[in-house]
């Protein structure tokens, strides 16, 4: 699951960090995109996700973690996606990094390198402009990035129809259109983009989802959908093609 917002620089054994400073407003985020050692078979990911990955995160909410939306996407025929998307949200910048250097900061980080390959990575969303760039992740919205008691889901579009520098304009399109959502965080990939929709209320989701999938409509040809129920870990098992939103104060 997330980590890296734990890691420090790429190791053979330690998920590879983007370390750049958030520019937007709020909590400090994280999306994660943990890619699972080809050894491990997918009743042991599992297995080992729920029942000595998952369980280590509430216990970083003492030393900053506000929140935690780790999600299993289920593999698509269409392209190669992520086995765990995961955004971690801090209550400060400097509290993610007094957090990294505590004992379970280091327990969580020490965790990823059983499970996760050496190219799992995590990136912070930027302001949005005018251009996008592989390998970074951008938010729509110019307020407050709190979602805490906000609504979420994930969704990624995968299998795009164009490639390189074609696909990275044509991104511009979708996203400079706005978004009915309370906001979108992003991150964006030369093979899927994978998109954290948040919305006032629970009612919303199938809309958001539908909006997201016609914005996208001519650039990606399929979507996955993992739906973010707000529940403490623990609480319930999670599987391949579902997620958590677990918010703390």
């Amino acid at each position: 699951m997330p980590d890296d917002d734990t890691p420090g620089a790429p190791t053979e054994s330690s998920p590879a960090v983007t370390a750049k400073p958030s520019p937007i407003p709020g909590l400090y985020h994280r999306i994660y995109l943990g890619y699972v050692l080809p050894s491990l078979k997918p009743a042991e990911f599992t297995k080992t996700m729920n029942g000595k990955f998952l369980p280590l995160f509430p216990k970083a909410n003492p030393v900053g973690l506000a929140a935690y939306r780790p999600a299993l996407p289920k593999s698509s025929k269409t392209c190669p996606l992520p086995s765990e998307v995961a955004l971690l949200s801090f209550t400060s910048e400097k509290d993610y990094g007094k957090y990294r250097e505590t004992k379970i900061g280091k327990k969580i980080r020490e965790a990823h390198t059983p499970v996760f390959r050496a190219d799992s990575k995590s990136v912070v969303p930027e302001a949005l402009t005018d251009t996008i760039h592989f390998g970074h992740a951008y938010s729509l919205s110019p307020g407050n990035h709190d979602y805490r008691g906000s609504f979420s889901t994930l969704v990624i579009h995968c299998d795009p129809v164009l490639s390189g520098e074609d696909l990275r304009v044509a991104l511009v399109k979708p996203y400079a259109l706005g978004t009915e959502a309370t906001d979108v965080l992003f991150a964006v990939t030369p093979t899927f983009v994978a998109e954290y929709v948040f919305f006032p209320k629970a009612g919303d989701l199938e809309a958001r989802i539908a909006e997201r999938n016609e914005r996208f409509k001519g650039i990606f040809r399929a979507a996955t959908v993992v739906r973010l129920p707000k529940r403490q870990i623990g609480k319930k098992k999670v599987s391949v093609g579902e997620g958590i939103d677990a918010q703390w104060r």
